[in-house]
């Protein structure tokens, strides 16, 4: 027992009591109670050195197991305005379908990333992920103009270096191909998509591939297989490298802020991204095989044309027309003063032929021209136009 004097002890701490024969004993205090008058009742447990001492040997082991420490590469984020990819892809009409790819700049073991989407560029908020890197590079030489986009293209060839992913260019057989495979996005520095597929891939002494036998224009992109450029963006078109996310139909055609955050990266290092969408799986197919022909007297020209469908297209057989795809079927076609001119008039038509009346045609040329420019559209009831099919008729 000790008086209040020794109340800065506390349990653990290490004493040496101190005897009148001049002994000293060393006690490892474990209980101390505290009395009314603050005396101290003291309880401990011999403390030895020796008692911690070991002699016991270890293993020598394998030394310590390898650590591979989580890759923080860069992303790239790949946000083309596409139109529907796949019949089931399609909303419906209440929003939009916006398809995206990620992947990283040629290093090994990129990390997956999250997709992140603000209104403002301030306010952000996570709408997606991809934990499968998308295969991509840019295009060598500029993809030539297909003789009929309906056809294999066996003219040109298209030359890619790959930054990810070219060990997955494989070259397949023609009925594979006409089957969907080998599918890939060629995108134009004016976010214009070409979808394509490739049947014969020949890897290149410099390390890039050259692609032949080609389907050109699919999905309803036929209208945009001209005009290509060196160094566009070639994405190949896997199945598990899609991702895609449903916008409202109020965002289309408004600019909203993208960042991809790879796993294991800090937010504000990543790169923001600019984009709007217009819509583009909600748009009708451009129509096929556009004529004119003079009926009447006084003359008048009837236009008519082909319809196509973004839904449901596939050959049947016994069939004669493709599903509608559309709420009702509407047209609209603009009369042009010129190819690439201004537009004079347009007619309206519910079904595949309108009539251009003489007496429009006089006030619009002051006679019956030899020859017609005009842009057909089929009318979406939630998109507006579709996609544009401009022709020039020689007027017989």
């Amino acid at each position: 027992e000790l008086p209040a004097d020794w109340l800065r002890l506390d349990p653990t701490d290490v004493v040496d009591v101190v005897f009148a024969s001049g002994s000293t004993f060393r006690t490892r205090i474990t209980r101390l109670d505290v009395g009314a008058d603050f005396s101290l009742a003291v309880k401990g447990v011999s403390e030895a050195a020796a008692t911690y001492v070991s002699n016991v040997a270890a293993d020598g082991g394998s030394g310590k197991p390898v650590q591979i420490v989580g890759s923080q590469a860069a992303t790239r984020l790949i946000l083309p305005d596409l139109p529907l990819l796949r019949d089931t892809d399609d909303t419906g009409g209440p929003g939009s379908r916006i398809y995206y790819f990620m992947g990283g700049f040629g290093g090994p073991g990129w990390p997956g990333a999250s997709l992140y989407r603000s209104a403002d560029g301030t306010a952000w908020a996570q709408v997606g992920r991809s934990l499968s890197e998308a295969a991509w590079g840019a295009t060598a030489n500029a993809l030539g103009t297909p003789t009929s986009p309906f056809a294999t293209d066996e003219t040109n060839s298209l030359t890619v270096f790959m930054t990810t992913g070219g060990e997955r260019l494989e070259s397949v057989t023609q009925d594979s191909m006409l089957s969907g495979a080998n599918a890939a996005l060629v995108l134009k520095a004016n976010g214009e998509p070409e979808i394509i597929q490739f049947r014969d891939v020949t890897l290149n002494p410099d390390g890039s591939y050259t692609l032949f036998g080609l389907l050109r224009g699919r999905r309803g992109t036929d209208v945009f297989v001209e005009g290509h450029e060196a160094g566009e963006l070639f994405v190949l078109l896997d199945p598990d490298d899609v991702e895609t996310i449903v916008t409202s139909l109020g965002d289309l055609d408004l600019p909203r802020s993208w960042r991809a955050v790879g796993f294991g990266t800090i937010f504000e290092d990543a790169e923001t991204l600019v984009a709007s969408h217009t819509g583009r799986d909600l748009k009708p197919y451009a129509p096929w095989n556009v004529q004119a022909a003079l009926t009447g007297s006084p003359a008048n020209i009837s236009l008519s044309w082909v319809r196509r469908t973004r839904i449901g297209g596939e050959l049947k057989d016994g069939t004669g027309l493709v599903p509608l795809g559309e709420t009702y079927e509407a047209y609209e076609v603009d009369i042009l003063s010129a190819p690439g001119g201004a537009v004079k008039r347009t007619l309206t038509a519910t079904s595949p032929s309108v009539v251009y009346a003489n007496a429009d045609i006089l006030a619009d040329f002051g006679a019956v021209p030899s020859s017609l420019t005009v842009t057909v559209f089929q009318i979406s009831a939630v998109a507006g136009r579709g996609f544009p099919r401009t022709v020039t008729l020689e007027i017989n």
